[in-house]
């Protein structure tokens, strides 16, 4: 019979759940693809989406809160990407060259 452990574990997962949405939601409002989000959430906690935890994540939503709040209202949101994101964009490399 399952007992207070599998409520436990499911209410474990929804919180989980509703984190990964909130990330994402956050992420799309400064112009971050989810790709980006995901992969930005992976970097701050070392290990992949689907394996972080609950502090893991809320401590990526708290970053994400952060850069949102810093980010000038009138910014566009491409501007906003991760260091290092678009660094092989030919329009980058070659931007010096007469």
């Amino acid at each position: 019979m399952r007992t207070d452990s599998a409520v436990t574990t499911r209410d474990a997962h929804e919180r989980r759940a509703a984190l990964r949405d909130d990330l994402l939601r956050c992420g799309r409002r400064i112009g971050w693809s989810p790709h980006t989000t995901i992969a930005f959430t992976e970097g701050l906690a070392r290990r992949p989406w689907k394996r972080c935890d609950l502090a893991q994540l809320a401590a990526a939503l708290n970053e994400l809160q952060t850069i949102e709040a810093y980010r000038p209202a009138t910014a566009d949101p491409r501007s906003s990407a991760p260091v290092g994101a678009g660094r092989h964009r030919k329009e980058h490399r070659h931007a010096s060259r007469p």
